[in-house]
């Protein structure tokens, strides 16, 4: 795995954003939409993010422009995207709605292997394409055979993005792997009743009893767009991946120091 971190350009960072209407794409793009150091945004997703503003280009997949979805990358698409540095692909399956998904292990490896693969030749050797993947806590790359799937299939996509890194001088992977994301307040009531009111009550219960399983919406945002940005990719791990504890201590130090 390529140690070499793209540099930091200083016109700012273009960005690619997957999965903008879910709690952590929301929270990314709002994070995104503030800092100074994102200066364009282009959200992939079915339905816009019900954020605007004049740094935001939603592209909407499926579309009548692009009624393939995200099951291949047409040349049009990645010729609107050339110009990006990085993306955040937060676009997945909850775990508890895996088994109930007939399309989750499409949605959570095809579509991303698919993505990547073609954001892979957006880089070079002297500066490669950034991804950062969402994937989630209790993730082990070498575990692809449990009896969770949605914990299987990620480790699975992870260890594929990882492949794709050795594999290409232009590319970089890095995987947050995040507890139970606590939702902003611009994205809650965006939420439904029943998901809102669940997720809100486990992680005002977690903060207490195991604050380490939990992080802030904002937090996980902050750190996101740093890594977008460049910046903090020496807090990976052996696998590429950086743990929710991590990650709370990492948006901190951005807090402690401006970032």
């Amino acid at each position: 795995m390529s140690s070499t971190n793209r540099a930091v350009s200083s016109t700012g960072t273009k960005l690619i954003l997957t999965g903008p209407t879910g709690v952590a794409g929301a929270a990314t793009l709002s994070a995104a939409h503030s800092s100074p150091s994102i200066t364009h945004i282009t959200t992939l997703s079915r339905r816009s993010p019900s954020l605007t503003g004049s740094k935001l280009d939603p592209i909407l997949i499926p579309s009548s422009s692009y009624p393939e979805g995200f099951d291949t990358v047409p040349p049009s698409l990645l010729d609107q995207l050339k110009d990006h540095q990085s993306c955040v692909w937060a676009m997945g399956v909850a775990r508890y709605q895996f088994a109930s998904n007939p399309d989750a292990s499409k949605i959570t490896y095809d579509y991303t292997l698919t993505f990547a693969k073609a954001f892979a030749s957006l880089g070079s050797r002297s500066d490669p394409f950034r991804f950062i993947y969402v994937s989630g806590d209790l993730v082990n790359q070498s575990t692809t055979e449990g009896s969770n799937e949605a914990l299987n299939v990620k480790a699975k996509t992870e260890k594929a993005l990882r492949q794709l890194e050795m594999e290409n001088d232009g590319f970089q992977a890095v995987f947050v792997r995040p507890g139970i994301i606590d939702p902003t307040s611009e994205h809650t009531p965006q939420m439904p009743w029943g998901r809102r009111y669940g997720l809100m009550s486990l992680a005002a219960t977690l903060r207490y009893v195991k604050p380490d399983a939990t992080i802030s919406g904002e937090d996980l945002g902050r750190v996101c767009v740093e890594l977008a940005s460049g910046k903090m990719w020496e807090e990976r791990d052996e696998q590429g991946a950086i743990q929710n504890a991590k990650l709370r201590q990492m948006a901190h130090t951005i807090m402690q120091s401006g970032m």
